[in-house]
Parts: C-alpha cells; sequence; structure tokens
C-alpha cells in the first residue's frame, strides 16, 4: 500500500494560537522586567561597546548580541532605507524613535561645517 501525498493545506487564519500568545507576552515581560531592573541599579557607561537587544516583532521573540561596529552598521543600514522612503520631517522622528538607545545621531547637512546633533544618551533630546 502507498500513499501519495497531493495536497498540504495550511490553516486559512495564519493567527496564532492563544497559549502561543500568553507565553510570547509572558517572554517579554520577563524580560523587560529584567532590564528595568538592570538598568535601576546598574550604572550606565558611555563606552560600552557590546549591544543586546530584546525584540518582539511578528510574533517572534528574538534576542541578539552584537558588538559596537555591527551594531552601528546595522542602524545605518536601516537609516538609510527608512531617508529612502520617509519625507524629512517623519524620517527625522522614525530616526530619534530608531536611535532611542544611542547616545547621539547626527544628522548631516551636506556641507562640511553643517550639521544638526541630538544627544540621547540619558533618556532625553537635547539638540545642538
Amino acid at each position: 500500500m502507498s500513499w501519495k501525498v497531493s495536497e498540504v493545506k495550511m490553516k486559512n487564519d495564519p493567527k496564532p494560537e492563544p497559549w502561543v500568545v500568553f507565553i510570547n507576552w509572558l517572554m517579554v515581560e520577563i524580560f523587560t522586567l529584567y532590564f528595568r531592573l538592570k538598568r535601576l541599579f546598574f550604572e550606565k557607561s558611555y563606552y560600552n561597546n557590546h549591544h543586546l537587544s530584546v525584540t518582539f516583532k511578528d510574533w517572534k521573540f528574538a534576542i541578539s548580541w552584537a558588538d559596537h561596529k555591527t551594531y552601528t552598521q546595522e542602524i545605518e543600514t536601516a537609516l538609510s532605507k527608512l531617508q529612502e522612503e520617509l519625507l524629512a520631517d517623519e524620517f527625522i522622528t522614525e530616526a530619534l524613535l530608531l536611535c532611542k538607545n544611542c547616545n547621539f545621531l547626527i544628522f548631516d547637512c551636506g556641507d562640511e561645517d553643517r550639521f544638526v546633533q541630538f544627544w540621547l544618551g540619558d533618556g532625553k533630546i537635547m539638540g545642538n
């Protein structure tokens, strides 16, 4: 007796099961609490050469660890894509949100002597 698979059908509704949603939510909450406590009890170092990211997007939970050079290259690549897709005012808003964990963000005005710099390191936006 031989079996032949003629068609594989997927669920019409790609929405995950409720228990999967709950587990993902719980994992994010645990890691968020951990990092909030870590931030409260450990002093921030402006010279930290490593970056830890915890993300939850499109029903996927991810933890990544990168050295500073790789991290800045990833941010610059994302900013370049945003700059092509958005208007100037929208781009600045999204860039500040994307770089919220960075110490500063510099916008080049196309001239050697002109730029706008935002300091973001202390959780406040200060521009000069």
